[in-house]
C-alpha cells in the first residue's frame, strides 16, 4: 500500500513538473528572444482570437535604413532593435498589442475598435516623437534620428483572416518605402 501511494505521489509530481515545463516552453514560443516582445505566432493568435468580436486596425512598420546599423556590426543592429522596441512600449498605449513582425526590422501594432483616422494620428505622433528621441545605442552617431515607413489595414469584427490583414498592410508598406526612395 505504501508503495502504491509513493508511486502515485511520484506520478503527480511528474505530471505537475511536465505541465510547468510545457507552460514555460509555450511562453518561449510566443516571445521574440531579442526584443522580448510578442512574436509573429503570438500576433496570429491575438488576431484570430480578438477579431471574432472586435474591429482591428493593424500597423506594420519598417525602420528606415536599418542596414546602416548592421553594417557597423550585427550587435549594433540588435541594440537598435532592443531599444526601439523599448521605446515603442513607452510611447504607445498599454492596450495596443505591439510585436516584432517575423524577423528583421519590422514591428506591428494592433489596435482594437479604433478607426483608421485615429490610427493614422497615433502613428504620425509616434513618428514625430521618434524624430526627437535620442537613442542611447546611437550616442556616437551624433544627430542621427530613427524613422520608419508604415502600412495600415483593418479587419472587421467577425473576420479572422489574418493573412488578409497582413497582405494589405505589407502592400501599403511597400508603396510607402518606394515613395521614400523616389
Amino acid at each position: 500500500m505504501a508503495l502504491l501511494i509513493l508511486l502515485l505521489l511520484i506520478s503527480v509530481i511528474t505530471i505537475i513538473f511536465l505541465l510547468i515545463k510545457v507552460q514555460y516552453f509555450r511562453g518561449l514560443s510566443l516571445k521574440d528572444e531579442l526584443t522580448d516582445l510578442p512574436n509573429y505566432r503570438s500576433l496570429r493568435n491575438f488576431i484570430t482570437y480578438s477579431s471574432k468580436t472586435k474591429h482591428l486596425s493593424f500597423v506594420l512598420l519598417d525602420i528606415n535604413n536599418f542596414k546602416e546599423f548592421n553594417s557597423i556590426t550585427i550587435q549594433k543592429g540588435d541594440d537598435v532593435l532592443r531599444e526601439f522596441s523599448d521605446v515603442l512600449k513607452k510611447m504607445l498605449d498599454k492596450d495596443v498589442f505591439i510585436c516584432r513582425y517575423r524577423f528583421g526590422d519590422e514591428f506591428a501594432f494592433v489596435f482594437q475598435n479604433k478607426n483608421i483616422s485615429e490610427i493614422e494620428l497615433t502613428v504620425k505622433k509616434l513618428q514625430h516623437n521618434l524624430s526627437e528621441y535620442e537613442f542611447k545605442c546611437l550616442a556616437e552617431m551624433k544627430d542621427y534620428r530613427l524613422s520608419f515607413c508604415y502600412g495600415t489595414s483593418v479587419l472587421d469584427a467577425g473576420n479572422t483572416d489574418a493573412d488578409l490583414l497582413f497582405k494589405a498592410a505589407e502592400t501599403e508598406l511597400a508603396m510607402a518605402k518606394k515613395e521614400k526612395k523616389d
